[in-house]
């Protein structure tokens, strides 16, 4: 039986060989013996095969930074991926989509150099259809073998058969997708193998106090140790997600050609996913979409489609779930090959990389929105914008955990373990097991070690009133302020009458993050982004803890 969301089995301790010539984790149970550990969902067996490696990013580019060349450890990373996955079939998870076509590319221009046929093949949401279901079609076949570089658009729910083994760059964006994306791998009784890759910047001056402590290696390991305990991410379930709720009620109209408001709320929220929308709520959603023409009401009472309805429903991109801004058209050979935001510059004579193809910039007709392409020698990674992951408390919780320990996961490689050992040394010059509040210079920096919901909280009652914010990860820079008297204004905060989450959301200058979010109304914008990025209980928990751990 699969365990309930956030259940943890007991402690596994690992044992590990490391290096890819025997990358066997076996897993003991404590009292029974050894066991291999259960992945997956079903009453299996699996064994696991673990690697991670860490690179120092070094700086290779030249010294007026006009290079377009990849960093070193980009490249190494490139070559160990193309060393060890060639002649299987793979997955290899670059989290961006900037990152799926580097790599891709890399891979591509290694293929070529070493004159052997390309097997590598890119795969993210800004690519045509036609060119996913190629990539996906080279996945499943069986007479030559492919990796595909992709982001979370092959995570589940496409079949493309099993994969020989699953690499990932970059710290995964939860345990959760972790699980899902290993579940890809493993086949007639073969273990799931899983590769990942974590780049840290070279320490000098300048350097962050959160970066060095090679935050993104720890996150990592927490992660995969949380994967190892059967402990994975519970859902939100205060979220209000009106944005979905916005595609799932114009669906319903698309599909009947009309349908009655009460039917609507019954099906939808009553006895359907949004039971914490309130009538009051639904009520005010149908006239702010009424007011933006996206729906009407027929004289029967009927809610049936307005014209911005219309043409919302039947846009390409209308039943996909995540948004972007307005987009450019990119045609190649007279092709559509996919989309990027206008937000990414293109002028004739741009070079680009796409779809694991180099470009140039033909022409750009600005009214339709649409650049015109032509194969060409070199290229440049395009920007593609969106947010990062949402990180759980347990998260980083476990990472705290990692930093105190002095245990070395044995599925590191050895320059994996350097960066471990770093960041451990830094926590330690930090004195963080023993403070949260830290002074930088004319700065203070706040070390939360909790999930982003209430770091974002946190982060949202400073600037109310009157601080200088930024937020990195798990920590808060303060501007031009000292430690004493950030203590004292948390002092203050942690005995207030807390504000409503969704008053306290009016203080946040952009809570448009989902797609349909732009035809919400105020009240509702406010009480949608607070459902889903605020935790004003947990924030001021946290803040009462840290008053009372602080030694000013």
């Amino acid at each position: 039986m699969e365990k309930a969301k956030g259940e943890q089995t007991p402690r596994i301790a690992l044992s590990a060989t490391i290096g890819d010539s025997d990358m066997t984790a076996e897993f003991l149970r404590p009292g029974s013996g050894s066991e291999v550990e259960i992945i997956g969902s079903d009453d299996s067996r699996q064994e696991l095969k673990l690697l991670v490696k860490g690179y120092e990013n070094r700086n290779d580019r030249d010294e007026d930074g006009d290079s377009d060349d990849p960093s070193g450890t980009v490249v190494d990373i490139a070559e160990h991926v193309f060393t060890h996955l060639r002649g299987q079939d793979n997955l290899v998870f670059a989290n961006r989509r900037s990152n799926v076509e580097l790599y891709t590319d890399l891979l591509k221009r290694l293929s070529e150099e070493r004159g052997v046929p390309n097997e590598f093949y890119a795969h993210h949401g800004s690519l045509s259809k036609e060119i996913r279901e190629a990539s996906e079609r080279t996945l499943k076949s069986e007479s030559s073998p492919a990796t595909v570089v992709c982001t979370t658009t092959l995570e589940l729910g496409i079949d493309i058969g099993w994969m020989d083994s699953i690499s990932q760059v970059g710290s995964p964006p939860s345990v959760s997708s972790l699980r899902q994306r290993l579940g890809r791998s493993g086949r007639n009784d073969a273990p799931a193998v899983l590769r990942v890759y974590i780049q840290e910047p070279e320490i000098s001056e300048s350097t962050s106090l959160q970066d060095t402590l090679r935050p993104e290696l720890v996150q990592t390991i927490a992660m995969v140790d949380l994967l190892l305990e059967n402990w994975y991410e519970p859902p939100n379930l205060d979220a209000l997600e009106l944005s979905t709720l916005i595609q799932q009620l114009l669906s319903l109209i698309a599909e009947y050609g009309g349908i009655k408001a009460d039917t609507a709320y019954h099906t939808l929220c009553k006895s359907g996913p949004f039971a914490s929308i309130s009538t009051t709520q639904f009520t005010s959603l149908l006239r702010a979409l009424g007011n933006e023409e996206l729906i009407s009401q027929a004289g029967d009472g009927d809610l049936i489609m307005g014209l911005a309805g219309e043409k919302l429903t039947r846009h390409y991109d209308f039943y996909a779930a995540f948004w972007s801004p307005d987009e450019y058209r990119l045609v190649a050979d007279e092709k559509t090959i996919g989309t990027l935001p206008v937000t990414s510059p293109l002028m004739e004579g741009r070079l680009l990389i796409f779809g694991g193809q180099r470009w140039e910039v033909e022409s750009v007709d600005e009214d339709k929105q649409i650049v015109f392409l032509r194969q060409a020698p070199g290229g440049q990674v395009p920007l593609f914008g969106g947010e990062g992951p949402i990180l759980h408390t347990r998260i980083r919780e476990k990472m705290y955990s990692v930093y105190t320990e002095t245990d070395i996961p044995r599925y590191l490689d050895s320059d994996g373990i350097d960066l471990l050992e770093e960041g451990r040394t830094h926590f330690g010059r930090l004195n963080l097991a023993e403070r949260t509040i830290v002074p930088q210079g004319n700065h203070t920096v706040l070390f939360l070690w909790t999930g982003d919901r209430i770091v974002n909280t946190i982060h949202v009652l400073l600037t109310q009133i009157g601080f200088q914010v930024s937020k990195t990860g798990m920590t808060l820079q303060i501007r031009d302020c000292h430690p004493e008297k950030v203590f004292e204004e948390l002092q203050q905060i942690a005995v207030t009458e807390p504000s409503e989450s969704a008053q306290l959301a009016e203080c946040v200058e952009n809570k448009i993050v989902d797609k349909h979010d732009r035809y919400l109304p105020n009240e509702l914008l406010n009480a949608n982004y607070a459902s889903k990025l605020l935790d004003i209980p947990g924030a001021l928990d946290r803040i009462s803890a840290i008053v009372e751990e602080s030694h000013l």
